[in-house]
């Protein structure tokens, strides 16, 4: 399996895309989302104020959801856009990372996410891979 199959692609949220939060309604998101369900990747979360950033350098737990879109072109061209991701080899804000989710029900799904391409300062670390921390 792979995060980008035939019409459908999946994607990893930990924060302002997650349900009920503000870029979960994104127009073009919403019109293109088939469905969201919670899961969890391996990683480190850090509280950046308005929003999250993911380190993928870690075996501790991130908690989040899996989103599943149709028109995978169109749908990754916002999400790059919204997370400043350029390209490979360009300087981006956050990186595109193929990663395996695991569902509430202990599938292993592959699906993309967007790790933060800075250093971050351990104070920052949310201890419980939640965010917004509680």
């Amino acid at each position: 399996m792979s995060a980008r199959e035939n019409d459908i692609v999946r994607v990893f949220v930990y924060g302002t895309l997650k349900m009920g939060f503000p870029l979960f309604f994104h127009e073009g998101l919403m019109a293109n989302r088939v469905e969201a369900f919670p899961a969890r990747i391996r990683g480190e979360l850090y509280d950046l104020g308005l929003f999250p950033a993911l380190r993928l350098n870690s075996d501790d737990a991130v908690a989040g959801e899996v989103h599943v879109f149709k028109n995978p072109e169109e749908t990754l061209e916002i999400l790059d856009e919204m997370e400043g991701y350029f390209g490979p080899g360009q300087v981006n804000n956050y990186n595109r990372r193929e990663v395996d989710a695991v569902s509430a029900e202990r599938e292993r799904i592959t699906c993309f996410t967007y790790e933060y391409a800075e250093d971050l300062p351990k104070e920052y670390k949310i201890e419980d891979g939640r965010w917004p921390p509680g």
